[in-house]
């Protein structure tokens, strides 16, 4: 808000403020009913606000002293006009808002969606590399060349002794995993 409007709104409070700190003290008085006030104030107040969109002056006085008043300024003293900013259409600045907060809204659940995912392939990413590297290390143990593993442990717990076949179908099997996980 400019300054010159900031003023003129300290203004028109401070001139509220004297009609109601005068109407309680009649009140208090007690030559007025509490009503009777409080109908005096609003009015005063609809007054006060209804003279915002009058015309409103700026002038320097002989001090340096920049003044904002409703009346022209005194006698010899220039002064400029200053208008009212034009009035705020309310409905489509309020759909304008509405507008933007979907927007934000939607890009604010898109950053999230993005936090997500990236969360996500990176784990999935460590759990590849881990992956890889067991794949690895079990094609090692069965093509090492001293003697390859020939004996297994069952889920049970016993032992076992591998035929070819199975020590194949465990090399394909690791191969399998190296080729998914180790790009």
């Amino acid at each position: 808000m400019p300054l010159y409007r900031q003023k003129f709104c300290i203004l028109i409070l401070n001139k509220f403020k004297a009609i109601c700190s005068i109407t309680n003290e009649i009140v208090a008085m007690g030559r007025l009913n509490r009503n009777i006030c409080s109908c005096i104030q609003i009015f005063a107040m609809c007054l006060l606000f209804s003279s915002a969109h009058a015309a409103l002056y700026k002038w320097v006085d002989a001090d340096g002293n920049t003044n904002y008043t409703q009346q022209p300024p005194p006698g010899d003293i220039e002064g400029d006009v200053i208008k009212p900013p034009p009035r705020i259409n309310t409905k489509g600045a309020l759909k304008e808002l509405n507008e933007n907060q979907k927007i934000l809204e939607d890009t604010q659940k898109e950053r999230e969606k993005q936090a997500e995912d990236q969360e996500f392939d990176e784990g999935n990413a460590a759990i590849r590399r881990s992956n890889c590297q067991l794949g690895r290390d079990k094609m090692a143990s069965l093509k090492s060349t001293a003697k390859p593993q020939s004996r297994s442990v069952s889920a049970d717990g016993t032992v076992y002794k591998k035929t070819e076949e199975q020590r194949q179908a465990e090399i394909k099997q690791a191969q399998e995993i190296i080729d998914k996980n180790c790009n």
